[in-house]
C-alpha cells in the first residue's frame, strides 16, 4: 500500500521538518498557515516558528484593534521575533506612554533590528546626555549605508517600475527620471528592457529593439514575449509557426492584458508607431463553431491591428 504524503512527513526527523517550516515562516505568514491546517500543525507551533516568522502582511495596526492578531503577534513577541519585539515596543512608547517598553526595544536592536536600532537612536538623540553623539553618528551612518546600497545594481534590477509613466522615457524635461529609467535597463531590468524595446522598435524603427526585447523575454518577461510573438507573425519566416503558438496558447486573460500593455505603452510614447506591414492572415478556415490555435491567433492580429494601424 502506498504512503500518503501526511506519513511520509511523520517519519521525517523532526528537527528536519522544523527547519523547513521555519523556513517556511520566515518567507510566507499565507503558506505556514497552509501548513498548519494540512499536515505540520504540531511542528508549526514550535517557539522557533514565532521566532522566525514574517510579518510584512500584518498591518501595523492590527496590534491594537483586532484580537485574534493581537493573540498570534503576542506569540510571536514571547517567542523572541524581532519585528514583533519593535512593533510592541514602539506602541507601547508611543502610545501607551511606556519606558518599560525601551527594554524590548534594546532586545531587538540586540537582535540586529535596524528599526529598533533607529528607534533608539532618535530617542536618546531628543533625551540628549552622553550618548547624543554616537546616536547622531548612527543616524548619518545608516543613510551613507542606504545610499551605497540603494545604487547596486541588483536594487536597479528588482526595482518596480508601475508607479513611473509610459512616457517618461524619451522626454528630455524630466532627464532625472530617464537617467533612473536608463540605469534600471543597464541593470538589466525586465520592466525597463520591455519599456526600451518597444520604444526603440516602434518609434525608431531600430532592429536593435528587438535584442533589447529578446533580452526581456528570455529572461520571463512574459510582455517582451508577447511583442516578439506578434512582431515575428507580422514579419513571417521560419519563427513565425513559434509565434503563433506563443499567441495561441496563452490565456483569453493573458493575451489581454499583455495587449493592453503593449497599447497603453504605444499610446505614452509612440502616436504614430513603425507599422509591421502587411496584415497576416492566420488561418484560412472560416468557422463560427470551430476555433483553431491559427483562428485565435488571427482574433489576436485583429485586435493588435485596431492600434497599430
Amino acid at each position: 500500500m502506498s504512503m500518503s504524503k501526511k506519513n511520509y512527513i511523520e517519519y521525517l526527523p523532526r528537527e528536519l521538518l522544523i527547519d523547513i517550516v521555519e523556513r517556511i515562516a520566515s518567507y510566507s505568514l499565507k503558506d505556514l498557515m497552509r501548513v498548519k491546517l494540512r499536515v505540520l500543525n504540531e511542528v508549526a507551533n514550535e517557539p522557533s516558528v514565532y521566532q522566525n516568522v514574517t510579518l510584512v502582511s500584518i498591518p501595523y495596526r492590527r496590534w491594537s484593534i483586532v484580537q485574534e492578531a493581537i493573540s498570534f503577534l503576542e506569540l510571536c513577541r514571547v517567542s523572541g521575533n524581532l519585528e514583533a519585539l519593535y512593533r510592541k515596543d514602539v506602541f507601547d512608547f508611543f502610545n501607551r506612554n511606556d519606558p518599560t517598553a525601551l527594554g524590548m526595544i534594546n532586545q531587538a536592536a540586540d537582535g540586529d533590528h535596524i528599526g529598533a536600532s533607529y528607534v533608539l537612536a532618535v530617542i536618546s538623540i531628543f533625551n540628549g546626555g552622553e550618548s547624543m553623539r554616537e546616536c547622531l553618528m548612527f543616524i548619518a551612518n545608516i543613510s551613507r549605508v542606504l545610499n551605497e546600497v540603494a545604487n547596486e545594481p541588483s536594487v536597479y534590477q528588482n526595482v518596480i517600475l508601475l508607479s513611473i509613466p509610459v512616457f517618461i522615457w524619451p522626454c528630455s524635461v524630466v532627464r532625472r527620471c530617464t537617467s533612473f529609467l536608463e540605469m534600471c535597463r543597464a541593470s538589466e531590468n525586465l520592466e525597463a528592457l520591455y519599456r526600451k524595446g518597444v520604444y526603440d522598435f516602434f518609434k525608431r524603427s531600430d532592429s536593435n529593439g528587438l535584442g533589447i526585447l529578446s533580452q526581456g523575454a528570455d529572461d520571463g518577461h512574459i510582455g517582451a514575449s508577447y511583442v516578439l510573438a506578434i512582431i515575428s507573425i507580422f514579419n513571417g519566416g521560419e519563427s513565425v509557426r513559434e509565434g503563433i503558438m506563443f499567441i495561441a496558447n496563452m490565456t483569453p486573460l493573458k493575451r489581454r492584458r499583455c495587449r493592453e500593455k503593449l497599447l497603453y505603452t504605444l499610446y505614452g510614447w509612440v502616436p504614430e508607431p513603425h507599422l509591421l506591414g502587411e496584415r497576416p492572415i492566420c488561418c484560412t478556415v472560416q468557422s463560427l463553431h470551430f476555433r483553431c490555435e491559427l483562428s485565435r491567433c488571427d482574433l489576436e492580429i485583429d485586435e493588435v491591428v485596431k492600434f497599430l494601424y
